[in-house]
């Protein structure tokens, strides 16, 4: 048995949320220990078409409960048992992404979907491979899941659409409105007809991988992705040479940025006044200060009660703690508007100053803050740990292995393999 692949098979299994064992009397599909149940396969089936948003027919349902049968019955009891403690690990977190809501939501199903659907296309097993030649049914251009909007060489499909306004409402870190879609993908398709064809498969292309790009990261890299390349953006949609859509782009930018607006509500009156986009940016800011990244960055319910904090400061705030914060904030700003690596120098400098703020301010927001800090190095250590511990346990199988054999150039086959002692 393949000890790295089983070891990655059970990783992805427990992020992608699985199976749960049997309960009560639930019927046995596969006897044994650990056995397959009715219920682990219905909830697997589940996930999946809910992940991939591919409906399964109960014909197909019962095909893959075949193939699934198939599976389990040349795995080992270990494997089994496994498996069935990652899918019962897993389960909760699939109930969590049922209670997310809107764009979190979505952005979290777009992830999991890539993530699952490269380890089915990966497996040769007949049960994933099932799975995948549905998935590329639906989603292959003309499929169920891909209508083509505009014929041609290559098409302009659903999915590439849907890709690109993905990639829109992350700059523009709201969700479009459905006049905003419609508006957006009227301005696309004329801009389509106007392209040659190697442009066309350029955008394909583009709008693919800037999508799985996003839907890939956390909450905290796409905030920073977002800050380190948003001017560069910004910049190219105000040239004169700019088509339609892009200006378009640049107009909705700023209509929303405005004080007032309904992705810009003035939450504070004052001078300056505290808005929306305000203590989004803020947030932004903090997730890099405090370096929130292996949590992932605030989740939704935090960055609400980060909102709340600050907004109840920000009416005691006199003027110039405001001014020294929007300062702070500027300079973030300027930095992250020249590219990620400016960024980087100077979260050094502006690190400490914060920590220092926040120790020495006393009021509510600045303890919250810090013990999100404190709970994220208590993470990284964790984490810093398990992986010592790993690498360790990886040296030492090493080890015990070398009197048997060794890793070597095969230079017939062109790849690394293990090579046995004679």
């Amino acid at each position: 048995m393949n000890v790295f692949r089983f070891a990655l098979t059970l990783a992805v299994l427990v992020v992608l949320g699985g199976l749960t064992p049997a309960r009560g009397a639930d019927r046995v599909l596969l006897p044994g220990n650990t056995p397959l149940t009715q219920k682990m396969v219905d909830q697997y089936q589940e996930r999946w078409q809910w992940y991939c948003d591919v409906p399964m027919s109960e014909k197909q349902r019962r095909t893959h409960q075949r193939l699934l049968i198939g599976y389990w019955l040349k795995k080992t009891m270990s494997y089994r048992q496994a498996l069935a403690a990652a899918y019962s690990r897993s389960y909760e977190a699939y109930r969590e992404d049922l209670q997310l809501e809107g764009q979190e939501q979505e952005w979290r199903r777009a992830q999991i979907r890539l993530q699952w659907m490269n380890v089915l296309r990966k497996d040769a097993d007949a049960s994933s491979r099932y799975l995948t030649a549905l998935y590329n049914a639906a989603y292959k251009p003309g499929g169920s899941k891909n209508p083509i909007l505009v014929k041609g060489n290559p098409p302009l499909t659903r999915v590439t659409m849907d890709q690109r306004i993905v990639t829109v409402e992350w700059l523009l870190d709201a969700p479009l409105t459905k006049k905003q879609r419609q508006k957006y993908q009227r301005l696309y398709i004329e801009a389509w007809a106007q392209a040659d064809r190697e442009t066309r498969q350029s955008r394909v292309q583009s709008a693919a991988g800037n999508a799985a790009l996003l839907q890939q990261a956390s909450p905290y890299q796409r905030h920073f992705f977002r800050s380190t390349n948003l001017k560069r953006f910004l910049t190219a949609m105000a040239k004169e040479d700019a088509d339609a859509v892009d200006r378009w782009v640049l107009a909705e930018y700023r209509a929303m940025s405005k004080v007032g607006s309904p992705r810009n509500p003035l939450l504070v009156p004052g001078r300056p006044p505290l808005t929306q986009v305000l203590v989004d940016r803020y947030g932004d800011y903090l997730e890099a200060m405090l370096d929130l990244s292996v949590s992932g960055g605030f989740s939704a319910p935090q960055r609400q009660t980060l909102q709340r904090y600050l907004v109840k400061d920000w009416k005691k705030m006199d003027a110039r703690t405001r001014e020294k914060m929007l300062a702070d904030l500027k300079r973030w700003a300027d930095a992250t508007g020249k590219g990620a690596a400016e960024a980087n120098k100077l979260v050094p400098a502006l690190r400490p100053k914060l920590l220092v703020q926040l120790r020495t301010a006393g009021n509510e927001r600045s303890q919250w803050l810090l013990e999100i800090a404190n709970q994220e190095r208590k993470k990284a250590d964790l984490l810093s740990d398990a992986e010592r511990r790993r690498h360790g346990a990886a040296m030492k199988l090493i080890d015990n292995l070398r009197p048997f054999g060794h890793w070597g150039y095969n230079a017939r086959t062109g790849r690394y393999e293990w090579m046995p002692c004679r």
